[in-house]
């Protein structure tokens, strides 16, 4: 992926750089947004927060949920 953006930096930089900055960007910020819900969130969006994790990382759900929290 690297390449592609490396071949728009030298075509058109303007693109280029976007397509950088993209990819920065977007990580950091659902990183932050996660982080937030985990952090302010209520009981229930910090579940689910931490279950959108485990789809990502493909794990399983755990037995038992580690709070008193049922669904």
């Amino acid at each position: 992926m690297l390449g592609g953006e490396a071949a728009m930096l030298y075509l058109h930089p303007a693109l280029g750089e976007a397509l950088v900055a993209t990819d920065v960007i977007v990580p950091v910020v659902v990183g932050l947004i996660l982080l937030a819900a985990v952090l302010l969130g209520s009981d229930k969006t910090c579940e689910r927060a931490f279950r959108l994790l485990r789809w990502v990382a493909n794990r399983d759900e755990p037995r038992f949920p580690a709070s008193g929290i049922t669904n």
